[in-house]
């Protein structure tokens, strides 16, 4: 079983529930997603495949690196014109050598 996670604070340019929603909408058993960025506002889709749907807020770093060890793919459901590129949810698995799938644009300006 794969499982793909979004970490991190919440945004304006973090498209979280378009990506929860087109995750549910594919029909792949073989993968789960674990997700600690909701905004207040925002809902999961039901999904027995969404094995976490939880709104942000700050925890410790121990548990933040326990969900991290969690995941074996981290999604960045990131406007792609947005300005997010050099926050923590995209820096901080390279530490833990979880490779972060980055867009086509520069990671630093």
């Amino acid at each position: 079983m794969l499982r793909i996670c979004v970490v991190g604070v919440t945004g304006a340019d973090k498209k979280v529930v378009e990506f929860l929603n087109a995750f549910a909408a594919c029909a792949r058993d073989d993968i789960q997603v674990a997700c600690w960025s909701l905004r207040i506002d925002e809902t999961a889709p039901a999904d027995p495949r969404i094995v976490a749907a939880d709104r942000y807020r700050g925890v410790d770093d121990t548990t933040y690196a326990t969900r991290l060890a969690a995941c074996d793919v981290l999604a960045f459901p990131f406007d792609p014109d947005g300005d997010i590129l050099a926050a923590g949810p995209i820096a901080d698995p390279i530490g833990l050598r979880i490779p972060p799938p980055l867009p086509e644009r520069p990671y630093l300006p």
